[in-house]
């Protein structure tokens, strides 16, 4: 199986990232996958679930807005965003 093309992720604010992901057949309280993203930014909204990466290549910088710390994340990195 191949990674699935995307186009512009939406409300991106910087750069041109491009999605692509991969789903993984699973029940409906949990979601798995492959997901990746060409260079760019975009605001995360708050949400009701909580998401929790292993990062398999690349690097990230993630900004707190309320706080405006920055957390530097690479390959072999794992991160839970609330």
């Amino acid at each position: 199986m191949a990674i699935a093309r995307w186009s512009q992720r939406p409300c991106a604010d910087s750069g041109d990232p491009q999605l692509g992901r991969l789903r993984f057949d699973t029940d409906e309280m949990v979601r798995a996958g492959v997901w990746e993203s060409q260079p760019g930014g975009w605001p995360v909204e708050e949400r009701e679930d909580t998401e929790t990466c292993y990062v398999l290549s690349g690097r990230a910088v993630i900004t707190d807005a309320a706080t405006g710390e920055t957390f530097e994340i690479s390959a072999g990195d794992v991160i839970v965003q609330p």
